[in-house]
């Protein structure tokens, strides 16, 4: 058997298994396939023909999500650490990097990246902000590169999962709303999520889906007048792009939101969900020298931020 066929295989059963552990992370199709950036009837359909397949059911339907049978647990838990090597096998682990002591860090979407440059500014007077990697993503995806040891730390939402990783909450992360010139909720000061419910939020899609967490989604939705959503195959760029153009609006942290960019303002949100604790996630064995260096670093840049 080749190996480009072996590759193939390999690829359409990560993808079928993506589905099944997707929504057990999420506890629900909606929300899992929301991470995954595909549409809920596609999921919910490949999972039926894996259950049609073993002749049994994995999941139960409820009226809120769903739950994993009792079959359905054993069958997880016997297949996960399959599922994981498998990731393993088609993901390019940088095992190089982490023999150099090189950071490798990732953010959560819409996160702005500033606090966290400005924590590697600080560590080693900017030799180690040479030696780190940012990645961009959701926050399920980071738990489990923290878990494989992909990535030393993560930072993340405070709702979002981090089953396995210990975590401490370092900041709060105010959220500014983008929008584009001479729009006239621009004539105000802030914005409340009760402004911008006859609005378009545009989220931006990575190649594993949308780059914003389906729990901050789900927070913003908890306002009860939260905006319509719309899924976009756009980077950043692009998406400031679409919104200078009219077709709806965006949120970021305020490093973004510091930006001058051409065509867009910017907007301090106010109210409930507006400013959204952060935490770390790490693995408790990671004995990367810088990134207990960056921890104690986050810790201290907080605690002189508070006593100003």
């Amino acid at each position: 058997m080749s190996s480009k066929f072996v590759r193939r295989i390999d690829y359409s059963i990560l993808r079928f298994l993506h589905y099944v552990f997707a929504a057990c992370e999420h506890g629900s199709f909606h929300r899992g396939a929301l991470a995954l950036g595909v549409e809920a009837s596609a999921l919910s359909r490949r999972i039926h023909d894996i259950e049609d397949a073993l002749g049994f059911a994995i999941f139960r339907r409820c009226h809120n999500g769903v739950l994993l049978t009792e079959q359905g647990g054993s069958w997880v838990n016997d297949v996960r650490p399959h599922y994981e090597a498998l990731r393993d096998k088609t993901t390019h682990a940088s095992l190089g990097a982490r023999e150099n002591a090189i950071l490798q860090i990732g953010i959560s979407a819409p996160l702005g990246s500033g606090a966290v440059v400005e924590l590697l500014r600080r560590v080693g007077e900017d030799r180690s902000a040479a030696s780190s990697f940012l990645v961009d993503g959701p926050c399920c995806e980071h738990r489990l590169a923290v878990l494989r040891r992909q990535l030393d730390v993560a930072f993340v939402w405070d709702r979002c999962l981090d089953k396995g990783c210990r975590s401490e909450i370092l900041w709060r992360e105010q959220l500014f709303v983008c929008l584009p010139i001479g729009h006239p909720l621009l004539a105000r000061e802030e914005l409340r999520w009760s402004d911008l419910q006859s609005e378009r939020l545009l989220v931006p899609r990575g190649k594993n889906g949308p780059l914003f967490d389906s729990c901050l989604l789900e927070r913003i939705g908890e306002t009860g007048a939260g905006p319509e959503i719309e899924i976009c195959d756009a980077a950043q760029v692009t998406l400031l792009a679409k919104i200078m153009f009219g077709a709806g609006f965006g949120i970021a942290g305020d490093a973004l939101a510091r930006s001058v960019l051409p065509g867009v303002a910017w907007r301090p949100l106010a109210g409930e969900n507006s400013a959204i604790p952060v935490k770390a996630i790490w693995l408790a064995s990671n004995s990367n020298p810088l990134l207990h260096r960056l921890l104690v670093r986050a810790r201290n840049m907080v605690e002189n931020r508070e006593q100003r």
